[in-house]
């Protein structure tokens, strides 16, 4: 009885770690696959104004500082709109009904750079005709074969040009009532976010640029922040598609 009662412990002890095997083999292939995002990020704000951050509940009115782009800048608003309705926060379309007026730009510069790359010359290929004895003193001509004698080539590095476009989003907010009241721009929250690689696709990133800056929004980082995440990053496919 005993022997059948450790038989079956032993099977469910190993089935358990055929399991915790598979499971792990899983997280390492899915995360093999994944493409990390390296965004830098930075936040000031006027504690004095705003100790705690922005009141759960403002209303902020949306407007973008870029005088071109107007459909891209109203994609990017449409995103804002919806990371502060996340956040607890709502929009509204008139600055005189808003308690926080929130200003954004962003831009793209790109930036020509040099670096080695490392190549390889062809392999060599020589030949050498070989003939077969086979014990006998004199060979038979008729039996010869050739043999191939392959030289690697040689590694040597050469430059090469790149582009390096650096994509970045600034983000103001300031006191609504106190602009209409003095026409004075009292800003309260500033933050920025930027991305730097070869793709020249500012519109395929301005959604881990806003996921960033909005990560502290309301508060101070007090340095820059190098904040990564996977490309497949759930928050940025929802902002994406509008589903956030």
């Amino acid at each position: 009885m005993n022997f059948f009662i450790n038989k079956n412990r032993f099977f469910s002890f190993f089935s358990l770690f055929c399991k915790s095997i598979t499971l792990i083999f899983v997280i390492f292939f899915l995360s093999s696959c994944l493409h990390t995002v390296n965004v830098t990020s930075n936040t000031f704000a006027d504690e004095r104004s705003i100790p705690c951050g922005f009141r759960y509940g403002s209303t902020f009115f949306i407007k973008s500082a870029k005088k071109d782009d107007q459909l891209f800048s109203k994609e990017v608003s449409y995103k804002i709109e919806n990371m502060l309705n996340s956040m607890g926060y709502s929009s509204v379309k008139d600055i005189n009904e808003a308690d926080y007026c929130l200003v954004f730009n962003f831009d793209m510069l790109g930036s020509k750079h040099t670096r080695d790359v490392l190549r390889q010359e062809p392999d060599k290929v020589a030949t050498k005709k070989v003939y077969s004895c086979q014990g006998r003193r004199a060979c038979d001509k008729n039996l010869e074969y050739e043999e191939r004698i392959i030289t690697p080539g040689e590694f040597f590095y050469v430059k090469e040009d790149y582009i390096l476009y650096k994509k970045e989003l600034f983000i103001e907010v300031y006191d609504s009532k106190l602009y209409r009241d003095t026409k004075k721009q009292e800003q309260l929250w500033g933050g920025y976010s930027s991305k730097s690689g070869e793709s020249a696709d500012l519109r395929s990133q301005i959604d881990y640029l806003l996921i960033s800056a909005f990560k502290y929004f309301g508060r101070s980082t007090k340095r820059n922040l190098d904040i990564c995440m996977n490309d497949k990053e759930v928050k940025a496919e929802k902002l994406r598609f509008g589903l956030l």
